[in-house]
């Protein structure tokens, strides 16, 4: 991984600096005491590693008040944090990264907010960024890549015997180890692992592990195959989807144009009827308005026809009962021995008689009024007729 520009937002001392492309090979910051040296190499090792406990001193604001660097609020109580961060433009074995890291404070402490992004804008996950630091801890990062002003000030602090002692390890190693015993050790693990003359009949290591790499790689061909055959289908199962989606909805308007017939053709018999009625309403000219008094003696006049038809269906019924039970005697023998009673219906005919007379009478009266009625009916449709009805018996 190589840095080739970066963008301090806010860090310490910097505030707005931009070096968005730095030149290929080695380049050089010098400068002054308090120049900002360290600060930027602190900035770069925040923007791969975080804003620990230490490094969060650099995300506070200038403040003649309070010359402690641990605390995050002056004397008057005002928070001296500040958002912090920056951006690093990162070059990569697997292409060109953007790197934004970014410190806000709250009221808790603060966040870390940690955005990577590919140059196209693609956004990555912070997970990427260990494969991209090759899994290079911060510990080693500092005392091999980033050493400082504070890791040199502390080498040229030891004395012949430490530095005898760091000089032995760098030598030796570490726990009496050499490090040409070591590098002959890792010379021959290579050999072993490239090297198949020890087994003729079977291949070296690297062999099967080629092998198997051909095989993984036919196997991911094949499923890149059957990726593009999968995206093809599911192209063509989009098509199908818009196509019967299409469908279902020329469906749709189809069945409310059918339903709308079909209403249209049961209600014409209807509005064919309304249309006659309509005519013949026009053709009876004016409407005369009925008053209120002519409703009620209508409906009086229905009353009183409803009552004789009652009157006249009783003396009917009782006519046919008498007529029935004079059937139901023949003249014989027994009619003999019944004639008291016979004599008892013979008193009975003028009563008979009477009824039937009655009976015709009420007849004769229900057909008159039935007649009138009509008649009135008709006046008053025709419009002839404005005056209220007067019934038999009533003043006129």
């Amino acid at each position: 991984m190589k840095i080739t520009g970066f963008d301090i937002d806010h860090f310490g001392l910097w505030s707005g600096l931009s070096l968005p492309k730095l030149r290929g090979g080695l380049n050089v910051f010098y400068g002054g005491n308090e120049a900002g040296k360290s600060t930027l190499m602190e900035f770069l090792r925040a923007q791969l590693y975080g804003f620990g406990a230490e490094r969060r001193r650099y995300a506070r604001r200038p403040s003649a008040h309070q010359p402690d660097w641990n605390s995050e609020v002056d004397q008057e109580g005002r928070s001296l944090m500040l958002v912090s961060g920056g951006l690093l433009d990162m070059d990569c074995p697997s292409g060109q990264y953007r790197l934004r890291r970014t410190f806000v404070p709250d009221k808790t402490g603060g966040e870390e907010r940690i955005d990577l992004q590919t140059v196209d804008g693609a956004k990555q996950g912070s997970q990427l960024l260990r494969v991209l630091l090759s899994g290079v801890d911060e510990a080693t990062f500092n005392n091999v890549f980033a050493i400082g002003l504070d890791e040199l000030q502390r080498l040229s602090s030891l004395n012949d015997t430490e530095a005898a002692e760091m000089l032995f390890r760098l030598s030796v190693g570490m726990e009496r180890i050499s490090i040409v015993e070591a590098i002959k050790d890792l010379t021959g693990r290579r050999n072993r692992i490239l090297d198949a003359t020890e087994q003729e009949n079977k291949p070296s290591r690297l062999t099967r592990l080629l092998r198997q790499r051909e095989k993984v790689a036919e196997k991911l061909g094949d499923a890149k195959l059957q990726v593009r055959e999968y995206v093809r289908l599911q192209g063509e199962q989009r098509g199908v989807d818009r196509t019967i989606g299409h469908l279902e909805e020329d469906i749709a308007r189809l069945q409310r144009e059918k339903r709308t017939f079909e209403i249209a053709r049961q209600v014409d018999p209807i509005w064919m009827r309304r249309d006659k009625l309509r005519r013949e309403i026009d053709a009876m000219g004016s409407v005369v308005v009925v008053t209120e008094d002519v409703i009620a003696n209508l409906d009086q006049l229905g009353q009183r026809i409803a009552e004789r038809h009652d009157a006249f269906a009783k003396l009917k019924t009782e006519y046919l009962r008498t007529r029935e039970a004079v059937k139901t005697h023949p003249v014989n023998e027994t009619l003999w021995k019944l004639a008291p009673r016979i004599e008892v219906l013979l008193e009975e005919e003028k009563r008979i008689v009477e009824i039937d007379g009655q009976i015709t009478k009420l007849e004769n009266e229900i057909g008159n009024l039935e007649t009138r009625v009509v008649e009135e009916e008709t006046l008053l449709k025709q419009g002839r007729r404005t005056l209220p009805l007067t019934l038999p018996g009533q003043a006129s």
